[in-house]
């Protein structure tokens, strides 16, 4: 398995595909993953392949007014899970954005998806204090998902 920063004048279309096979009932989605690295807010995108494939992606966006959050995200293709690829490419993310602005990596996810509450947790994610909760409240929800777990990583 390779681990490489995205490049989209190289690889977008093999992320678009990522997307397809993530989400076959929504075509839509992977033509909104395709990242431009040129993006506001965007910190990082990194993509692991395997045989010149890519089946996996982890991306750093910081928040709108906020250059010292950032929120960690990541995809593995179905046929490619628990394979130790989701963990690897967001240790390789997270070490990537150490050096950068940035205090505080957040992930957040359905409650339902225990993979990656699993992972986060393995990579040293926690869930936010109360304090951190409060003042942050616009930062740990999101109207896409309804029953969401946010969890921290302090940088």
């Amino acid at each position: 398995m390779l681990i490489s920063d995205y490049e989209q004048s190289k690889m977008s279309q093999g992320i678009r595909q990522l997307f397809l096979e993530i989400y076959p009932d929504d075509p839509s989605l992977a033509e909104k993953m395709n990242f431009n690295e040129n993006r506001v807010r965007h910190i990082c995108t990194k993509v692991a392949m395997i045989n010149g494939k890519i089946v996996g992606q982890a991306n750093v966006f910081s928040f709108k007014g906020r250059p010292d959050i950032a929120n960690l995200g990541y995809h593995i293709h179905p046929d490619y899970r628990n394979q130790g690829i989701g963990e690897k490419l967001s240790k390789a993310t997270i070490d990537k954005v150490k050096n950068t602005a940035l205090s505080i990596l957040l992930i957040r996810t359905e409650l339902k998806n225990i993979g990656s509450i699993k992972l986060a947790r393995k990579l040293g994610f926690t869930e936010p204090t109360n304090e951190f909760q409060k003042a942050n409240e616009e930062l740990i929800s999101s109207d896409n998902i309804k029953e969401m777990i946010c969890m921290v990583l302090d940088l």
